[in-house]
């Protein structure tokens, strides 16, 4: 007997759905194409520290009951930040990019996507958020001065913690958002000569954002839920 209950997934509603995670993809981008043109001084700190103050201010329109706490938080981490650039001389440059690599790939992993999709209102991605905080204090530690690494730990507190806060009081849809970002992304890490990763970026997303939505109505299609009698539970058969 088949299963009447299902409801087939929508195909352009799954991937409004994926997207989301292209827009995190994105945001990870943005980040590790700043910090490559930090490194390699195509980008001064005076520029990214301008940048992120009208970032900040942009924020602070939207979360101005927390602007004290905000504030607090920079100067301390002004204050910070010659320690925290030189927290990690002691290990080598390999243990470093692993440790990074793998913080990244955890905080893609641990992201709380209901929140930013708009399914919940109390972001709970405490490990995604501490991993990704990890990974600039470990690009900190590997900038030449102390405003640069203020600059790159202030645009990480913004881009994963305050937007993703800020851009639920944004009238523009997530779609929108989502795009806007993987096309700037793009064109931003291809001018920051991360070529490789530019193009496994897109190719990325674009998978994840139109391909898999299609994997997964192909196998909702494929399966099907068998009923034996009334009272039996759903099995899934071939």
């Amino acid at each position: 007997m088949r299963n009447q209950n299902v409801q087939p997934y929508d195909y352009w509603i799954c991937v409004q759905e994926c997207s989301i995670i292209v827009q995190q993809l994105s945001l990870v981008i943005l980040f590790l194409s700043t910090f490559q043109n930090l490194s390699n001084s195509s980008m001064s700190a005076s520029l990214l520290i301008s940048i992120n103050t009208i970032l900040l201010l942009g924020f602070v329109r939207v979360l101005w009951k927390h602007l004290f706490s905000i504030c607090i938080f920079v100067f301390l981490l002004l204050g910070l930040s010659p320690v925290l650039q030189t927290l990690t001389q002691a290990y080598s440059s390999d243990t470093i990019w692993a440790l990074i690599v793998f913080l990244l790939l955890l905080h893609l992993f641990t992201q709380d996507y209901s929140f930013m999709n708009g399914y919940s209102t109390k972001m709970q991605a405490a490990i995604s958020l501490n991993s990704i905080l990890f990974v600039s204090v470990l690009f900190a530690s590997q900038l030449p001065s102390y405003l640069h690494s203020f600059s790159i730990i202030t645009f990480c507190i913004e881009l994963f913690a305050l937007f993703p806060i800020a851009k639920q009081q944004f009238s523009t849809s997530q779609t929108t958002i989502t795009w806007i970002l993987f096309f700037g992304s793009a064109i931003y890490s291809w001018m920051s000569t991360f070529y490789l990763l530019s193009l496994l970026y897109v190719t990325t997303s674009l998978m994840i954002a139109f391909i898999v939505p299609s994997w997964l109505i192909q196998v909702q299609r494929q399966y099907k839920n068998v009923m034996k009698g009334p009272w039996t539970e759903f099995e899934l058969s071939l």
